[in-house]
């Protein structure tokens, strides 16, 4: 028994644990599932046509990933997201799927990927959202939102016109956050849009950083580069 944990606490440690093997015993696991007994629900199954390309899951396998609660560590869980419902899924102590309760107490570690809860409104309905947090600054922080979009096929009308299959189809949208914000800020595409929400102090230096390096508000490469020179500007 020593062995087995002593192993398991390497692999910890070096971050090799990737997939989750329904079923296999991990040291103090139901410990930590009594724990979050009381943050997890049932799921509702999803029923979606046969032959549907691609999944609603950003991987459909459970991965180990870490629980903070309320800024402290909880345990690791065999954890998957899904991307079409914005929900956060546990394999629990029987290897049933339950979904994790949306709370801003909790926060995730997925894949390295931190996933926190923000309120978001928008068109005047109220929203809480999963974020990935891609840069977190005392000035402007930089969210990602990935999600899964579904479109149903369509079969062929006619012979001329062929069928289109069921599909599931990424999205990522960006935003930034400031501690003035109530809730993440969408990236427009527009440079001009985006300016407009800087302050009158940072949009001139911003503007000239933006084109002196040819970078565009529709990468997440060159988004990343522009919330770090703001960070560093102000």
């Amino acid at each position: 028994m020593k062995n087995v944990l002593f192993l398991i606490a390497i692999a910890f440690f070096f971050n090799v644990s990737a997939q989750f093997v329904p079923g296999e015993n991990i040291a103090s696991r139901d410990l930590e599932m009594a724990w979050l007994n009381n943050y997890r629900k049932g799921i509702k199954p999803q029923k979606f046509p046969t032959g549907v390309i691609g999944s609603p899951y950003a991987s459909e396998v459970f991965v180990l990933g870490d629980i903070y609660f309320k800024g402290k560590f909880s345990g690791t869980f065999p954890l998957r997201y899904d991307g079409y419902s914005d929900e956060m899924q546990v394999l629990d102590e029987v290897d049933s799927v339950k979904a994790i309760l949306k709370t801003k107490d909790i926060e995730i570690v997925l894949n390295k990927n931190r996933y926190i809860l923000f309120d978001f409104v928008e068109n005047d309905v109220f929203n809480q959202f999963y974020f990935i947090e891609l840069i977190k600054d005392d000035r402007y922080d930089f969210l990602i939102r990935k999600t899964k979009w579904f479109q149903a096929g369509k079969p062929a009308q006619n012979s001329f016109v062929k069928a289109f299959p069921s599909k599931f189809s990424d999205i990522e949208e960006y935003f930034f956050k400031t501690d003035a914000d109530s809730q993440p800020v969408r990236i427009p595409s527009s440079k001009r849009k985006f300016l407009n929400l800087l302050p009158d102090t940072l949009q001139e230096a911003t503007e000239v950083y933006i084109k002196e390096n040819h970078l565009s508000l529709k990468s997440k490469d060159d988004l990343f580069k522009i919330l770090t020179f703001l960070n560093e500007t102000l």
